[in-house]
């Protein structure tokens, strides 16, 4: 049984269109990611360009958390808006090895390329004496 031109055609597989369907599922996941994405309070209005937004929440956060204030009373604030420690982390203002490592409170947004917000500080006797804002985009 000879086939004819016609049949050969038809039983040729495509061969590129997986790369299509693979980057239209890739715009639908981004499109999706942003569509849902939070924002803490304090990283709210930042510049577009990670460039720029990262001294500017820097800044930020050390104006609201100028060195001098309470830690506690910061991390209960950042808490409010959704930062998080390691898990579980509680914070012991009492025990003296506390004041010598940085401590960093963490605000991630998105699951595919990923949003962070972080403040990262130094205190001693409950009080910050060191603190900083990180802003940036976690790619896979």
């Amino acid at each position: 049984m000879r086939r004819g031109r016609s049949s050969r055609r038809r039983l040729r597989k495509p061969r590129h269109h997986w790369k299509a369907a693979v980057g239209a599922s890739f715009l639908a996941l981004t499109a999706c990611d942003g569509a849902v994405a939070r924002v803490p309070p304090i990283g709210a209005d930042l510049p577009q360009k990670v460039d720029q937004a990262q001294p500017a929440f820097d800044q930020r956060v050390k104006q609201r958390f100028p060195a001098g204030s309470e830690a506690a009373a910061m991390v209960s604030v950042l808490k409010q808006q959704g930062f998080e420690g390691p898990e579980n982390w509680e914070p012991d203002f009492e025990q003296p090895s506390f004041e010598e490592h940085i401590r960093s409170m963490d605000f991630r947004s998105g699951s595919m390329f990923s949003t962070l917000w972080s403040v990262r500080w130094r205190e001693k006797g409950g009080k910050i004496t060191e603190i900083w804002g990180v802003y940036g985009i976690i790619a896979p």
